[in-house]
């Protein structure tokens, strides 16, 4: 049974099909694949894994469910790129959830089409976002304006000492994808001591201290639960409803 439905022909073509025929697939999946859940894994999407039923295997290809974040960074230095790490590994932390790490250099179009979550980091500079980064949109992504609607979107930056401007440069950006129709978000949580991401996740220089790390790591651990809540229906990622502290002001 499971077999004949994820061959018909219009399972491959039509996504909307496809994600009802393979609706049973996805809330099975969130009951019994519970391994990666647990050991918060970033195993292979597209392979089986123990417990998983026959039907799930032979669908798996074809889910539409697969979180999909990208973060784009534009780094001079090094810090920034730095940062970009840290953000993708808060990101993957999520269950069946694919990241792109993309530097403003290499990345295209194609790549911010293809995600449903975005976070953006940039050098500061004189406290808005770096030229390249700017450049990217109103270059690379102009032809694509009315194409990315609805995405989720966030940010990081880091300047030379604290009180550069990163905050600031971090709405620049905000303000940027604003105008693309991404839909941004600040972090209310506390990432450690007296550390905050309300704007976007920031740094003086490197991310050497343990705050700036943490505050990295749960920027993009925000984007990709937002991004399964509200793109997936995943509302078990929902942060007000996961078992996850948080750290609260005071």
């Amino acid at each position: 049974m499971y077999e004949h439905s994820v061959r018909v022909p219009f399972i491959v073509s039509d996504p909307f099909r496809r994600q009802r025929a393979c609706g049973s697939a996805r809330r099975h999946a969130r009951k019994t694949d519970l391994s990666q859940k647990k050991l918060g894994d970033t195993l292979d999407p597209q392979k089986p894994r123990p417990g998983m039923c026959l039907r799930l295997q032979s669908c798996r290809k074809y889910l539409p469910f697969m979180n999909k974040i990208l973060v784009l960074f534009d780094s001079k230095t090094g810090n920034v790129a730095a940062m970009a790490d840290l953000v993708a590994e808060g990101a993957r932390t999520i269950p069946d959830t694919e990241v792109r790490l993309r530097s403003v250099d290499e990345a295209s179009a194609e790549d911010v089409e293809w995600c449903d979550g975005l976070a953006v980091g940039s050098p500061t500079n004189m406290g808005v976002l770096s030229w390249k980064m700017k450049r990217f949109w109103d270059e690379t992504m102009a032809p694509h304006w009315m194409k990315v609607d609805g995405k989720i979107g966030c940010a990081f930056s880091s300047a030379g000492g604290w009180g550069g401007g990163m905050e600031i440069a971090c709405q620049s950006i905000l303000t940027i994808l604003m105008n693309f129709g991404f839909l941004v978000f600040g972090v209310t949580d506390y990432a450690a001591g007296a550390m905050t991401a309300h704007y976007g996740a920031v740094a003086a220089k490197a991310p050497r201290e343990e705050s700036a790390q943490a505050a990295c790591r749960l920027l993009g651990k925000r984007l990709a639960e937002w991004t399964a809540c509200f793109c997936h229906g995943r509302k078990d990622q929902n942060p007000l409803v996961k078992p996850d502290p948080r750290i609260a002001p005071g």
